[in-house]
């Protein structure tokens, strides 16, 4: 049951297929996670070998694994407090040891690239690391250089008004704390969502033991506190991520029951799996842009929540074949994404505002641009300088002739 609300989410669907980090981020904080809590109950090194590995894995996977080893400890320490503990003082040795073994990893994973040039030799963007380099300049840090600019990076792009967010038709200085729960509301399959009322209702009924759930738990508070206080990226919900397969564990108790002991929970179960599964697979292959019904699917989801949620420029193969169904040789093409259309076969003319002349009687819009957002656009000669916003208007009250891979928008003109 748990692997198959997790094999039948969209979202896992989608990023298996997608060039992005944020499979792997998941799956290393659940690994982490699990095997971290199979060594603190059991007090096994084969478990603590375990946990080395994921931590290491996900440190070299995403920079939000800096939030690992505080989770560890604190799970440690609710363990300890349920004196469910085996071997307190090999617990806190394993702890201990994650740290040189993820250095080590770090050097491997990044051929040994460090120049531990102290802190007032660097350049930093971010906010965070200018206020550690004017407190201590000194300081060297024993982690790879690019490791460092990198983490730099995305300590800029986490700051306030960095990126702003889409949510019901309004663009916002950053995201507000509505967003997740709202974009999750609607991208969220309905079978999934039914299940975790399910789940409300049989911990309510049941009232399991928590520290069994423990683990998942603190993996969905967490990725929720950094989503909505801390990061604060209303940009998409893969952001998140890591608390779908942690919610499938936990999806898992409701087929856990004995035989003929409350068989009804197993049997939702399964249902709400088989609901999930359908309405995956009716909007396959482009899991991206799935909506769930009530949030209207993509035509009327893409008003709710946009950007990575729905348009990252995947439609074009989707796009080229609609042209060709219908034998439109040129199109008029606002296209949202990092590959240029005419490498997939697409004869168009880049619309940059204005009217469509009278090359095309059509025009195909990405998602991302007919909803008022901006970004700099990809043309023949390489991405415009400048993030480039277009006025679809006119264009909001027609129905698109075709909504190929449910983010981009076919229309008529002439």
């Amino acid at each position: 049951v748990a692997l198959g609300f997790y094999a039948f989410a969209p979202e896992a669907l989608a990023h298996a297929g997608v060039v992005t980090m944020d499979l792997p981020t998941a799956l290393g904080f659940v690994w982490a996670l699990m095997s971290w809590q199979a060594f603190v109950t059991r007090g096994r090194w084969r478990a603590w070998g375990a946990s080395a590995l994921a931590v290491a894995f996900t440190f070299l996977v995403r920079f939000t694994a800096v939030f690992l080893p505080p989770l560890l400890l604190v799970l440690t320490l609710a363990q300890l407090a349920s004196k469910r503990v085996r071997a307190p003082r090999r617990v806190w040795l394993g702890y201990a040891l994650l740290v040189p073994s993820t250095l080590v990893a770090l050097q491997i994973g990044y051929l040994g690239h460090t120049t531990f040039d102290p802190l007032r030799a660097w350049r930093f963007d971010s906010h965070l690391f200018q206020t550690l380099r004017q407190r201590l300049p000194g300081l060297r840090l024993p982690i790879p250089d690019s490791y460092v600019a990198g983490f730099d990076r995305q300590a800029v792009e986490s700051q306030s008004g960095q990126n702003p967010s889409y949510l019901f038709r309004t663009l916002h200085r950053e995201a507000p704390l509505a967003y997740f729960p709202v974009a999750l509301a609607a991208k969220w399959p309905l079978g999934f969502l039914a299940a975790l009322a399910v789940l409300v209702f049989y911990g309510a009924q049941r009232r399991p033991r928590l520290w069994r759930a423990l683990w998942p738990l603190a993996l969905v508070v967490l990725f929720l506190w950094i989503g909505m206080f801390v990061g604060r990226l209303g940009i998409g919900i893969r952001y998140v991520f890591p608390i779908v397969p942690a919610l499938a564990v936990l999806l898992g108790a409701l087929a856990s029951q004995r035989p003929g002991d409350a068989a009804w929970w197993r049997q939702a179960a399964v249902a709400l799996v088989a609901v999930q599964a359908i309405e995956a697979c009716a909007h396959a292959p482009w899991h991206l842009s799935f909506y769930n019904a009530l949030a209207g699917g993509p035509e009327r989801g893409q008003w709710i929540v946009n950007d990575s949620n729905v348009d990252w420029g995947q439609g074009l193969i989707a796009l080229r074949e609609e042209l060709a169904r219908r034998g439109i040789q040129r199109v008029h093409l606002a296209y949202h994404g990092t590959a240029e259309p005419s490498v997939y076969g697409i004869d168009y003319i880049p619309f940059r505002g204005g009217s469509p002349g009278p090359e095309s009687d059509w025009i195909a819009i990405s998602s991302y641009y007919f909803v008022g957002l901006s970004q700099r656009m990809m043309l023949r000669e390489g991405r415009t300088e400048q993030p480039i916003q277009l006025d679809f208007k006119p264009l909001w009250s027609r129905k698109p002739e075709a909504m190929p891979a449910g983010c981009m928008l076919l229309y008529r003109l002439r």
